[in-house]
């Protein structure tokens, strides 16, 4: 019997659009919390945002909170740790990636009455040594993608901090399969690249199920109640894994879940989000870098008078989320609209410092330039040929993963 341990991921950007998020928390949030209500015995691992709860509170959607709280509280679910906003931490401060896992930390505690796990979720899952460095510090476990790992064993060791590996082909399988997806194509998946009976860990945004494809929804329904898999919580496979000799790693390959070879042998793990020849994704991280500086050289002062200082940081933290960076990739997908969204937070950022005029006119100008070829780009063409491009590539990818 095969033993799965997913781990499900829930996030809305914090520039989200409400009338999105309420599909989403229709298509997808309401129906999964429901059934696992409807299956008692069902024990799983789910990593809910802070910039997700955040929104459900504003949208004033008590009963979504209730369920988690009530499911949290039943010891069905447990939560992983996360930065709040989702960043790219291996491109951010660190004071800033710390911040923002305090932060998503309170707001569980708070409005779920939740402990999480000491499990860091990094999100896109990407990673690098110095921030799993960082980590280890305050972290017990960091969940990390397979592709930054030459080892297949779940649980590793690496500087003090126990490395849990996500299987990067169940999570595209689940992600990019092209077609509908049933328990007999699944099954057919696992026992080709699975052979042997084992625990396997992958981490996967919930909104799969039922909001990009509708019936992956009923397809982990039927897994729930399938006599050949096992789901069980991280916790779980975890405990069990520590039973065994623990080796320890002498390196962990930079990477995400979406890191190709190519982006490898570039040296730009991180491509999707900082792409040297993207122009305008370069400029987005020249904002970024002076608005980052300005709050630095600012002092914290004791008494926030007006909150003007914590409202900087959350302007910051929240123009740093790693969506407006992908929607500036334009592979594939393109939206001027949400990328000048998270521009608007890092400008917003800056001018609430007290900082000097020279230093708000020169964060101006750059801002300025930016929207201005933002939208250049936008209606220049160029977009629809990245799709093209884009697409050529995907259906490379569908054969590689054996899913056409």
């Amino acid at each position: 019997m095969i033993t799965w341990s997913p781990i499900f991921h829930f996030y809305q950007p914090p520039t989200q659009d409400s009338d999105i998020t309420k599909q989403i928390v229709d298509s997808t949030y309401r129906p999964f919390f429901q059934l696992i209500k409807e299956n008692p015995s069902l024990r799983l691992t789910v990593n809910i945002t802070g910039s997700l709860t955040l929104q459900l509170n504003e949208l004033n959607m008590v009963d979504v909170i209730e369920s988690v709280k009530t499911l949290a509280a039943s010891g069905q679910i447990e939560f992983v740790r996360s930065p709040i906003y989702h960043p790219i931490i291996p491109l951010i401060p660190d004071d800033v990636t710390l911040r923002q896992l305090e932060y998503n930390t309170g707001v569980i505690e708070y409005y779920y009455g939740a402990d999480p796990l000491s499990i860091v979720l990094p999100p896109e899952l990407a990673i690098d040594e110095t921030k799993l460095s960082l980590l280890a510090d305050r972290y017990k476990h960091c969940l990390v993608d397979s592709t930054s790992l030459t080892t297949k064993n779940n649980l590793t060791d690496y500087c003090g901090i126990g490395i849990i590996r996500s299987d990067n082909d169940l999570t595209n399988f689940l992600r990019a399969y092209p077609s509908e997806l049933n328990v007999n194509k699944f099954h057919d998946f696992i026992e080709k690249h699975y052979p042997n009976s084992q625990t396997i860990i992958s981490v996967n945004d919930v909104e799969l199920f039922g909001h990009h494809y509708e019936e992956r929804l009923e397809l982990f329904r039927d897994l729930v109640h399938s006599d050949w898999i096992s789901i069980k919580p991280l916790s779980e496979v975890i405990a069990l894994e520590q039973h065994n000799e623990v080796n320890e790693l002498n390196d962990v390959v930079a990477s995400s879940w979406t890191t190709t070879l190519n982006d490898k042998a570039d040296e730009t793990p991180f491509r999707l989000w900082r792409n040297p020849k993207s122009a305008l994704q370069m400029q987005y991280w020249n904002l970024i870098d002076l608005a980052y500086k300005n709050l630095h050289d600012t002092p914290q002062p004791i008494n926030d008078e007006g909150l003007r200082f914590s409202s900087a940081q959350k302007h910051f933290d929240k123009g740093v989320s790693s969506c407006h960076l992908y929607w500036l990739s334009n592979w594939p997908w393109w939206n001027p609209e949400i990328v000048e969204e998270g521009a608007k937070q890092l400008i917003s950022c800056i001018r609430s410092l007290p900082r000097s005029q020279e230093e708000k006119i020169k964060a101006e100008a750059l801002y300025s330039v930016f929207i201005k070829d933002l939208w250049t780009y936008h209606w220049s063409g160029k977009p629809e040929e990245q799709y093209e491009k884009y697409d050529e590539y995907y259906q490379e990818f569908k054969k590689s993963m054996s899913l056409s």
